[in-house]
């Protein structure tokens, strides 16, 4: 994914973990569940186990700063599992975020389910980041990633 804020397209992600996987078509193993379609893809909730075994990369191909957008985290928060709103407004509350300021070409590797937010931008400039995730988890036969 590309995520490109500038001065007229900004916006604010709330504090989440990332839950869900996209695929090619929906299967039946123990663990996954949460079964949508959205834009016409397949996503899934795996396991906490799965998701353990996730990375997500993010190459910053700007300069990231407070000022324009950064992804803040709660460090160790993955090490939680899977938490409901209630609890990740609880956590967030009780721990302190860092934030993960980047110079262009720096990138970030973190757990898909580490707590994580990033704000609009304060001042005119782009912020884009590509993010990646990546998995060793080997899907039924016939079924690939989206």
């Amino acid at each position: 994914m590309l995520f490109n804020k500038s001065a007229s397209n900004n916006w604010a992600v709330p504090w989440h973990q990332d839950k869900t996987v996209s695929v090619s078509q929906q299967f039946f193993m123990k663990g996954w569940r949460s079964w949508s379609i959205k834009e016409g893809t397949h996503h899934a909730q795996p396991s906490i186990d799965f998701l353990n075994q996730m990375v997500t990369l993010r190459l910053h191909l700007n300069d990231t700063d407070r000022k324009n957008g950064c992804l803040k985290v709660i460090p160790a928060s993955h090490q939680l599992g899977l938490l409901s709103v209630g609890a990740i407004k609880t956590c967030v509350e009780k721990q302190s975020a860092f934030n993960c300021e980047m110079s262009t070409g720096g990138l970030l590797a973190m757990r898909p389910h580490l707590l994580h937010c990033s704000e609009k931008l304060l001042c005119p400039s782009q912020r884009s980041v590509v993010h990646l995730e990546y998995s060793c988890f080997e899907l039924p036969m016939g079924i690939f990633w989206a």
